[in-house]
C-alpha cells in the first residue's frame, strides 16, 4: 500500500506508467503460463490415449476436465465465464462486475482445463480477461481514483491481447476503439507501455508463438478457373453452417437461462 506521503512524492504520470509496466509484465507472464500449462496437460491427455483405448480415454479425459472447469465457473467465480470482453466493458462502464485476482485465477485454470480437454476455443481471448482482472486487482493494492482504475483495466486488457496475439499495435487500437475512447496522454502512454511489454515478455518466454511447422509452408499449389464454383459453394456452405452454429449457441443460452 502506498501512503499519502509517497503518493505526493511520486508524480501521478510516473506512477501510472510504472503501473502500466507492471501490468504488462504480469499479463505477459500469465499468457506464457497459460500456453505452457495447456501444452503440458494436453500431452497427458494424448499419453492417456496411447495407453488406453482412444475411444474411452479422450472422452473420459474431456468429461473430467470439463466437469472440473464447470465447477470452478459455477461455484468459485461465475464472472469468469464467456470471452470476458462484455465483463470488461461492464466494469469500465462502472457496473458492479467483479474484476479481481479470484476471477483471473479461475479464468486461467478453467481455460487450461477446457483447452487441455480438447474443447474448441482459443487461448488468446481469455488472456484479455485475465490481463484486465489482474490490472483491476493491482489498482486495489495501489489506491487510486476511479478514472485511473478504468485506465489501468483497459491497459491490462490490451496487454493480455498483445501477449496472446503478439500484436501490440492492434491491442492499442482495440483499447481505444472498443474499451475506453479516451485520448488523454496517461491513457495512451499506459496502453502503449502495457501492450508492448506484454507482447515482448510473451514472445521472449515462448508464449506468443503458434509452433507451426515451417516445412509445411514449402509446398507448391496450383489454381484453375474450374475450381472457382467449388470455392463459391464452399463459402456458401461455410456461411450457412456459421449461422446455424451461432443460432445454436444463442438458443442453448436462452434455454439455460430458463
Amino acid at each position: 500500500m502506498i501512503n499519502p506521503i509517497t503518493q505526493w512524492l511520486i508524480p501521478k504520470r510516473s506512477l501510472a506508467l510504472a503501473e502500466a509496466c507492471l501490468i504488462g509484465l504480469v499479463s505477459g507472464l500469465s499468457a506464457v503460463l497459460l500456453k505452457h500449462s495447456i501444452g503440458w496437460l494436453g500431452r497427458w491427455r494424448l499419453q492417456a490415449a496411447l495407453i488406453l483405448p482412444p475411444s474411452f480415454a479422450l472422452p473420459a479425459f474431456g468429461l473430467c476436465l470439463g466437469l472440473l472447469c464447470g465447477f470452478l465457473i459455477e461455484f468459485v467465480a461465475s464472472e469468469a465465464t464467456g470471452s470476458g470482453v462484455p465483463q470488461i466493458k461492464g466494469a469500465l462502464a462502472r457496473f458492479p462486475i467483479a474484476m479481481n485476482l479470484r476471477v483471473a485465477a479461475v479464468k486461467l485454470v478453467s481455460t487450461i482445463l477446457s483447452l487441455a480437454a480438447g474443447m474448441t476455443m482459443g487461448r488468446q481471448g481469455p488472456t484479455v480477461h485475465i490481463g484486465a482482472a489482474l490490472a483491476a486487482q493491482l489498482t486495489r493494492w495501489v489506491p487510486t481514483s476511479p478514472d485511473h482504475r478504468r485506465q489501468m483495466i483497459a491497459a491490462g486488457a490490451g496487454a493480455g491481447l498483445a501477449a496472446g496475439f503478439n500484436a501490440p499495435l492492434a491491442s492499442v487500437a482495440f483499447i481505444f476503439e472498443e474499451l475506453l475512447p479516451d485520448l488523454s496522454s496517461i491513457t495512451l502512454g499506459s496502453a502503449i507501455l502495457a501492450s508492448f511489454i506484454g507482447a515482448v515478455v510473451s514472445r521472449l518466454l515462448g508464449g506468443g508463438t503458434l509452433d507451426l511447422n515451417r516445412e509445411l509452408s514449402n509446398f507448391s499449389s496450383t489454381f484453375s478457373a474450374l475450381e472457382i464454383p467449388f470455392y463459391l459453394l464452399l463459402g456458401v456452405l461455410a456461411g450457412l453452417l456459421a449461422a446455424l452454429f451461432n443460432q445454436g449457441i444463442l438458443s442453448s443460452l436462452n434455454f439455460y437461462d430458463r
